[in-house]
């Protein structure tokens, strides 16, 4: 109910951008479950947070590709505090076909 009173009062401003920012920690599924209690708000674009937390970014692209929305922004830090930076796709691809060796590798 609260969030779906937050979801009309965001609306009635009308954005033109809505940012939907996720962790990359969570699995795929869990992902596009969430999406489902903010439908109403539409997002345009995403932000992918908590990226140095594990190597596997497939919620990237699951989020890209359900939504149809580009990714906009990604960020490291935690709780997507910090330095947002505009996504390097050759990287989230390479990261994705582990074809570069991980930041965690000892």
């Amino acid at each position: 109910r609260r969030q779906k009173k937050l979801a009309e009062e965001l609306m009635s401003v009308a954005p033109d951008i809505v940012f939907f920012v996720f962790s990359v920690c969570n699995r795929s599924h869990d992902l596009i479950d969430s999406i489902n209690m903010f439908e109403n708000l539409s997002p345009t674009c995403l932000v992918a947070s908590h990226l140095d937390e594990t190597d596997r970014w497939g919620g990237i692209t699951a989020m890209a590709e359900y939504l149809n929305i580009p990714v906009s922004y990604v960020t490291d830090s935690p709780g997507g505090i910090g330095e947002l930076r505009v996504p390097d796709a050759a990287a989230i691809a390479r990261r994705l076909l582990k074809l570069e060796v991980s930041v965690h590798a000892e």
